[in-house]
């Protein structure tokens, strides 16, 4: 793989962690406004909103919760992490419901093989926590991946630190909402989904182009074809995890590089009806020049709201009514390049996480950027004013 195609890959995983501010956008285009420098706030690690105005914030700073929309925020973080800066602790974090999230992290050095495990159930009010013993031969645990199906049902994929460009670790699973955790072993440490307590997927690796099923709860895991994988280059390809809309229909979103000295890419949409064993393309591949990873590690970039309402961050936002099979530019904005995530709740409310880097001179670069709402589709956005603790 060459230097050029790895460094496209890094880029943003980088970009996602930057700052936060606030500034208004008018009409079908962001207002020239949003370009102008601004104090640099929060910076956002992971958000996720639900149809009916609650969500999630996990920023440097801490937890919040929002039940309008985004309108007004509660700092719900665990008081274990109450006053530190939570990307330097690294959290592993995951929200499945309006009121149930999970944060795990390394936060006692003298035990540094143990992970705190915090789970909520009441919207962040209170938080459970306890400690898992982590065990990696011998390695050094470096950060991880969280999934949770329903109430008891978690898998916890913990990364090994190593200097090689393997994809290594190990995978712990609970059956009784965290009380209890069994070691498992994966062919890789990267972005985990479960659809049903036996069937399950994994996305990544080195290159960001494997793909692994499991059909017995992470026991054992099969390697899968990827769909459109580059016949020649196949580090030109990657995938992201497959998003399911029921135990049997999903879509699995890849990118391919078509050069190694441009940005421009194809992303194609690969649908299933039968729990993912045939891929199907629902439509033509969709042509991007926007560069850098569009899938690779998370959905940052694509957003599935069920079968028919798709979004996506290419050529400014686009959308598709039909699960794919056409697409059409709902904002053409040139702004919305600078976004770096993506998370539509229903087929008309959105939020987008821009950052914008500014360098008036070499090695003098600021770095601004704000969390804005869309409440019809994503024609017009607004800025969310988001607490800085």
């Amino acid at each position: 793989m060459s230097v050029r195609a790895k460094s496209h890959r890094v880029a943003p995983l980088v970009a996602a962690l930057a700052l936060l501010a606030g500034a208004c956008g008018q009409g079908s285009k962001i207002s020239q406004s949003l370009r102008a420098p601004q104090a640099s706030g929060p910076r956002i690690l992971q958000m996720r909103f639900f149809r009916d105005g609650s969500g999630w914030l996990v920023a440097d700073r801490g937890v919040l919760r929002t039940t309008d929309r985004g309108r007004s925020w509660t700092n719900v973080t665990p008081p274990r992490l109450r006053g530190r800066a939570l990307d330097e602790v690294s959290p592993i974090m995951f929200f499945r419901t309006r009121t149930e999230g999970w944060l795990a992290a390394f936060l006692d050095p003298s035990t540094p093989t143990t992970l705190s495990v915090l789970r909520t159930t009441d919207g962040g009010r209170t938080w459970r926590e306890r400690p898992l013993a982590v065990d990696l031969r011998g390695e050094d645990p470096g950060g991880g991946v969280l999934f949770s199906l329903d109430d008891r049902n978690a898998w916890l994929v913990i990364k090994a630190v190593s200097g090689s460009a393997h994809s290594r670790g190990v995978l712990y699973r609970t059956t009784d909402g965290g009380e209890s955790w069994r070691r498992l072993e994966i062919p890789m440490a990267d972005a985990i989904r479960f659809t049903t307590p036996q069937d399950g997927w994994m996305a990544g690796g080195p290159a960001g182009g494997a793909l692994f099923v499991t059909r017995d709860g992470g026991l054992t895991w099969q390697e899968q074809v990827v769909p459109g994988r580059h016949p020649v280059k196949p580090w030109r390809t990657t995938v992201a995890l497959p998003v399911f809309f029921d135990a049997d229909r999903g879509v699995l979103p890849v990118q391919t590089r078509l050069s190694e000295t441009s940005e421009t890419s194809l992303l194609q949409f690969y649908v299933t009806g039968d729990r993912g064993n045939l891929w199907l393309p629902a439509g033509a591949p969709v042509k991007t020049d926007r560069g850098g990873d569009i899938f690779f590690g998370g959905h940052s970039m694509a957003s599935f709201v069920d079968a028919d309402n798709w979004f996506l961050l290419g050529e400014g936002l686009q959308a598709s009514r039909d699960g794919g099979r056409t697409w059409s530019v709902v904002n053409d904005s040139r702004d919305l390049r600078d976004a770096v995530q993506i998370e539509f709740a229903s087929p008309s409310q959105g939020f987008v996480y821009v950052v914008r880097r500014e360098c008036p001179q070499p090695k003098q670069c600021t770095e601004t950027s704000e969390l804005l709402r869309s409440d019809d589709g994503g024609r017009t956005w607004r800025a969310v004013q988001v607490p800085t603790a």
